[in-house]
């Protein structure tokens, strides 16, 4: 039977686990063994990613980071009304700072698996560039959270575009 994989792997889960797989493939509009293979592959390959190739979440770390700078930028550029009357308009709004805190913990977690790597134990300076990618993240983040001065920002979103385009470069030079 082409296409069917192997008919013969069975496997038993508990009555709990086999009512939460049930519904959520009849939520999905899919059936039980096609989100169980859903959910087998997707594990398997983020232990893939996560022991060997680290370049996946290089990519994926640098495209985070550039997204997170030009949402800042976006952000920065159109009209807010300030979360209280003292604070500056300069900064983002309440509702893209949780978008920006959302981008930064993905890259963050991207850098961090990438340094659990095989790629990044062999090229220490892969790995230094990641950490410093997450450190100019973190700092960047708070800068904005605690509503610091508009050019203390600027300064970091500078030393975080640096850190990014070397971090490209980097990855360009592996793939």
């Amino acid at each position: 039977m082409p296409g069917k994989g192997n008919p013969f792997v069975k496997f038993r889960v508990t009555k709990k686990y086999d009512a939460l797989l049930r519904i959520d493939a009849n939520r999905k509009g899919i059936s039980v063994s096609e989100l169980a293979r859903r959910i087998l592959s997707e594990h398997y390959e983020r232990v893939w990613d996560t022991q060997s190739s680290g370049v996946g979440h290089l990519e994926k770390l640098t495209h985070l980071a550039k997204k997170y700078v030009t949402t800042v930028e976006l952000s920065r550029q159109t009209a807010k009304i300030p979360m209280k009357g003292e604070k500056s308009a300069e900064l983002p709004g309440t509702p893209k700072r949780h978008d920006l805190e959302g981008l930064a913990w993905q890259a963050i977690q991207e850098a961090v698996t990438f340094s659990k790597t095989e790629d990044a134990a062999k090229n220490a300076k892969a790995r230094l560039k990641a950490l410093r990618v997450a450190d100019a993240l973190m700092r960047t983040e708070l800068a904005i959270l605690r509503d610091q001065d508009d050019a203390f920002v600027d300064d970091l979103l500078e030393e975080l575009r640096q850190d990014t385009n070397g971090l490209e470069k980097n990855t360009q030079g592996e793939s």
